[in-house]
């Protein structure tokens, strides 16, 4: 559902930006991976913003976890993304380290492709 994957991507270059408040760059680039048992498509997200402290990584595709401060942010957002995607047979992987920025990688698998 390309409405639902566009939720997906949007939230996360809202994230982004949110976390480049001083200005940064972000980076989207995707690529087809030969992966088994069938090929996938990576569209990979990578900021130059604050990143994400390391214990908090463990919880920010809960519901309602957000770090933005009090009425800013529902902490939806990349809950419902990891949904959409789970949804559509992928996953959403990421990488920061604060101070650094992050990488969010959102794998789908081929349309059309069958195992």
């Amino acid at each position: 559902n390309k409405n639902q994957l566009q939720q997906v991507f949007m939230n996360i270059i809202m994230n982004a930006y949110y976390a480049m408040e001083e200005g940064g760059r972000l980076a989207i680039e995707s690529r087809l991976a030969p992966a088994t048992p069938r090929p996938t498509i990576e569209i990979r997200f990578a900021d130059t913003g604050c990143g994400i402290h390391e214990q908090y990584l463990p919880r920010i595709f809960d519901p309602f976890f957000t770090t933005m401060p009090v009425g800013q942010g529902t902490g939806l957002g990349l809950s419902i993304a990891y949904s959409l995607v789970r949804q559509h047979g992928g996953t959403i992987r990421v990488e920061s380290e604060a101070g650094k920025g992050s990488t969010f990688r959102v794998i789908l698998p081929v349309a059309g492709s069958d195992a």
